[in-house]
């Protein structure tokens, strides 16, 4: 694992995205694309992330509910790719794929 990014956010395999990135960075760009695709009513600070990108052309993104002092997967989301490296801009599809799924719950 790359560190800790924050308090919410994990990243493992920063270095397969094809752009040079943070582990702060990737989180940053994750979630900012994924609490904009959220419905108002989804709680943004009742979960923790890890994002995995794999050097084959995978991103997963794991999310992990934290409510009530009771700790279960939410939901485990992956985009693939290809025809090419992955890289930042398949991060907003990972999160428009997370909030698509959470939106419905």
């Amino acid at each position: 694992m790359n560190g800790a990014q924050d308090e919410i956010c994990f990243v493992e395999g920063a270095e397969y995205l094809a752009e040079q990135a943070s582990a702060d960075q990737i989180c940053r760009k994750f979630k900012q694309s994924l609490f904009k695709a959220l419905d108002e009513a989804v709680d943004q600070h009742t979960f923790t992330v890890t994002l995995s990108i794999k050097e084959g052309g995978t991103i997963t993104a794991v999310l992990i509910s934290k409510e009530s002092e009771k700790t279960e997967r939410y939901l485990e989301v992956a985009v693939d790719v290809m025809d090419r490296a992955l890289n930042l801009s398949d991060l907003d599809r990972l999160a428009k794929a997370a909030a698509d799924i959470m939106n419905k719950q």
